[in-house]
């Protein structure tokens, strides 16, 4: 899940995104298309899921 753009400066960061985990095991991962979006890894896109 690192995301690197070094154009801006940005190093060793993390893409967006929403992950559902039980008991240790991913369940649901929601990663945006885009490091400019926040539309599915937002909690209330999760919460819709659920």
């Amino acid at each position: 899940m690192r995301f690197d753009a070094p154009p801006t400066g940005l190093i060793a960061r993390s893409k967006r995104y929403a992950m559902l985990v039980e008991d240790g095991v991913v369940v649901l991962l929601n990663e945006e298309r885009s490091p400019r979006e926040c539309e599915i890894s937002a909690g209330e896109g999760l919460l819709d899921l659920m």
